[in-house]
């Protein structure tokens, strides 16, 4: 069976970067989710998900500008097409059911935020948009979503870089580089706790209101490119994580301590049950007034990651169940 991959994602560096070894592995293309600018309130507002909740606009008007991928589909070989981060909420199904005619297709749904940052609280309108997309391939990265709404769990995907910055001179004790969100109190009370126990902390909170009263030492709203991050990742002993109150799993943080054999430092409680915990690679923000245990901070440890987390490798047990099921299907035929 001959592939065709095409990743469909917003331009930022860092989602290229996620998928980079899938791309060189599969000879992938990555297409490039924009707003047309000619016309860029009216679509932004046809797409919204707040307005599309109410009432069902006319996005098929504009979804030839905005999924510019068909002409990178091949009709003589098995295209998979794979939409990440939001914007599965935003394609349009016609066009969907529309191409699967005309290509041998098969399209992959990957959701990495929670349902209803996404969708909104509605769990009726989650399940009819989730049974619309009409792929036995959806993915969330929030376990609480993969039970509740039956889609397929999955950690994420990040490359091996362990070996790109080996020489990098630490810098930093714990770092945070993240969006405000509904979770800034949170960050800035973590902040607090660490300066006050001596440590030397970057952190760094965007889309923060402009009457936000800051915390000296935090920099606030400065937006970074991903591979500046990577440089101060790795001047950094410990990655800083904080988990929204309505979310379950873990984030792109996780990966990046295992990718880097950096530290953790979460407030997700439930990291306990991944594959690689052990209590000297993550620390635990505790629930209450019970103080963090940091002697992680400095312990040796060795936890033996082998890789599986990357992209082609999450993307070759796509491909495999695909052939399993073509297989099965022309056996029976």
């Amino acid at each position: 069976m001959k592939l065709n991959v095409v990743i469909v994602g917003a331009g930022s560096d860092y989602l290229r970067f996620l998928w980079s070894d899938s791309l060189e592995k599969f000879q992938g293309q990555f297409v490039e989710f924009k707003y047309p600018r000619k016309i860029h309130f009216i679509y932004k507002l046809c797409c919204s998900k707040k307005v599309n909740l109410v009432f069902k606009t006319p996005i098929f008007l504009f979804r030839r500008f905005n999924f510019k991928f068909e002409k990178f589909l091949k009709k003589d070989k098995k295209n998979i097409v794979i939409f990440t981060d939001l914007i599965p909420a935003y394609f349009d199904y016609s066009y969907q059911k529309e191409l699967k005619k005309k290509y041998n297709l098969e399209f992959v749904f990957l959701f990495l935020n929670d349902m209803r940052a996404i969708l909104g609280n509605n769990e009726k309108r989650i399940f009819n948009f989730l049974k619309k997309l009409n792929s036995e391939f959806v993915y969330t990265f929030d376990k609480g979503d993969s039970e509740k709404f039956q889609i397929r769990y999955f950690v994420g995907t990040y490359p091996n870089i362990k070996n790109f910055y080996e020489n990098k001179r630490i810098i930093y004790d714990f770092l945070y580089i993240g969006k405000a969100k509904n979770r800034i109190e949170s960050i800035e009370t973590l902040y607090k706790i660490l300066a006050k126990n001596g440590f030397n902390c970057y952190f760094v909170i965007n889309d923060v209101e402009n009457n936000h009263k800051r915390i000296p030492g935090i920099i606030y709203n400065k937006q970074i490119p991903y591979t500046e991050y990577l440089d101060r990742l790795f001047e950094s002993k410990c990655i800083v994580e904080i988990n929204e109150a309505t979310q379950t799993g873990v984030t792109l943080r996780y990966l990046e301590a295992l990718s880097a054999g950096k530290k953790l430092l979460t407030n997700n409680q439930n990291i306990k049950y991944e594959k690689y915990f052990n209590n000297s690679f993550i620390g635990i923000v505790p629930h209450g007034d019970e103080s963090i245990d940091f002697s992680f901070l400095n312990s040796p440890s060795d936890i033996n990651y082998n890789g599986d987390y990357t992209s082609a490798n999450f993307l070759s047990s796509i491909i495999k169940e695909i052939k399993m099921k073509e297989n099965l299907f022309s056996s029976n035929n």
